[in-house]
């Protein structure tokens, strides 16, 4: 069981801690503290998410490298941009580069393919940096852009095929957005440590709702939430 915490990457094996945190001058270990994510990626290699970005951890050597060209330099990914990465399936990633689109990568076939926004092709993702993606079936995948636009993208077809404004403040524009998706595909939308409360948006009848200490329906006894 992995835990990020402020303080370093916990591994718990049953019966003791082990922490891994960030030494000076060791190229190999993991160049932050502040651990803000940890994902499964190709490989069965950890991909820990810090603040100062991306590392890849070893579980055979126990080793960190904040050098992505050692897992996808044959797919055409520009690693050196890359801020996150999304598992979509066994063999499937989303990687994001915040100014260029996402690159839907295969862990099997070493290649990706890259998804950007096209000027008048309304079918193509949205221009705003991709915030969260959750996948939602075998070929489809929902993408929060962080100036709270949710968009479906077809895996198969290649388009957007559904996109949906879930903020209009102004105030919860360019923010970082995570979301989770529950047993019954319903999508909750929210912005870690945000005074925003939580969206809930319906998968199957395309409903919106929002929840915070003012709903009448379902309210929060805090409009700050962290996960």
């Amino acid at each position: 069981m992995w835990f990020g915490t402020i303080a370093g990457l916990n591994r718990y094996d049953g019966f003791k801690f082990n922490v891994f945190r960030h030494k000076f001058n060791d190229t190999t270990s993991i160049n932050n503290n502040e651990i803000v994510g940890i994902i499964e990626g190709p490989g069965h290699k950890l991909w820990i998410k810090t603040k100062l970005g991306l590392n890849i951890y070893d579980p055979l050597t126990e080793k960190f490298t904040s050098d992505l060209t050692s897992v996808i330099n044959n797919a055409a990914v520009p690693s050196a941009r890359i801020a996150n990465i999304f598992k979509i399936n066994e063999n499937n990633y989303v990687l994001v580069n915040p100014e260029l689109g996402i690159y839907l990568y295969n862990s099997v076939t070493k290649s990706a393919e890259h998804y950007y926004n096209k000027r008048n092709h309304p079918e193509s993702i949205s221009s705003d940096p991709v915030s969260s993606i959750i996948s939602s079936s075998q070929n489809c995948i929902w993408i929060v852009h962080t100036n709270g636009l949710l968009e479906q993208f077809n895996t198969t077809t290649k388009q957007v095929v559904y996109r949906k404004e879930i903020v209009s403040n102004p105030e919860e524009k360019n923010l970082q957005y995570t979301a989770y998706l529950d047993r019954e595909n319903g999508l909750w939308i929210f912005s870690s440590g945000g005074d925003h409360g939580v969206y809930f948006f319906d998968t199957s009848k395309l409903l919106l709702k929002h929840f915070d200490k003012e709903s009448e329906e379902g309210r929060l006894n805090s409009n700050i939430i962290n996960s």
